[in-house]
């Protein structure tokens, strides 16, 4: 289904869109790389040009509009059509809500949900014509808060609300609505997140933890887009967060709030 087809795919110079990129290039389609960092994404479009896939770059900030409509326009100038979009970019922080700026949480918002509904409402037109397919890339750490991650959770607990409204709306037209749920990635070494203040810092290590690599998850949400399912959890321990969320709730609540005493113990405080 993927030859000659032209996929937009957010956040795409590094991690799971990049694998995306390649993967879903390696079969054929004509993939529009995107990212804010313009250094990081001609670096991504070389790679996967010297690899003789059909890729493009176009810089833009998802969380302004007309950085957005600018994407979409460019695309459409140079490909003509829109077949498939993936929102995948996403920025993360973690800072209690007390000590959180106010501007760090806005900025996630931003990107995480603003800049998915900029893209989104801005490529209907254009998949309606195609009878196209929207994913959005969601997270386990949506289906109930953390602490410290309060931004990173409300917006992807956002996301699911976003998605199930817009399969409601499009019901009528062709284009298929899909949401993965993404557990514990294998990130790049370059993968930052925001702290209290806004300054990026390493992402934090994640030992003990069972991680996929951004190239086996790639491949299942090809196949989750080719089979036009509506929603599919990635690994165990997300089937388990969303299944005992949906049965005890209060039960989850527990668990989690022992584990951040834990961590909160383990870094001195008393």
């Amino acid at each position: 289904m993927w030859t000659n087809k032209v996929v937009i795919i957010t956040g795409s110079s590094m991690g799971i869109g990049f694998a995306l990129a390649r993967e879903i290039a390696k079969n054929g389609a004509k993939v529009v790389l995107n990212g804010s960092n313009s250094t990081r994404l001609e670096e991504a479009g070389r790679q996967l040009t010297e690899e003789g896939l059909d890729v493009t770059t176009i810089e833009a900030d998802i969380s302004n509009f007309e950085a957005c409509n600018n994407l979409i326009a460019s695309t459409i100038k140079l490909h003509g059509k829109i077949d498939v979009l993936i929102n995948n970019a996403g920025v993360s922080s973690e800072a209690s809500i007390e000590e959180i700026n106010h501007e760090v949480f806005q900025k996630v918002i931003a990107v995480n949900l603003i800049g998915v509904f900029n893209m989104t409402k801005l490529a209907i037109p254009y998949l309606k014509i195609q009878g196209g397919n929207i994913l959005f890339i969601g997270s386990v750490a949506g289906f109930h808060g953390i602490a410290n991650h309060a931004a990173y959770c409300s917006s992807k607990m956002a996301i699911t609300g976003f998605a199930e409204s817009l399969k409601i709306e499009l019901h009528k037209t062709k284009i298929h609505v899909g949401i993965a749920y993404l557990g514990f990635v294998e990130n790049s070494k370059s993968k930052t997140i925001l702290n209290k203040n806004g300054d990026r810092i390493p992402q934090p290590a994640r030992n003990n933890v069972s991680k996929m690599s951004p190239e086996s998850i790639s491949k299942k949400l090809i196949r989750m887009i080719e089979k036009k399912r509506f929603k599919s959890v990635f690994s165990p321990v997300g089937n388990f967060a969303y299944l005992l969320n949906r049965i005890s709730p209060t039960l989850m609540n527990f668990i989690l709030t022992r584990i951040h005493l834990k961590r909160y113990m383990e870094k001195g405080n008393r």
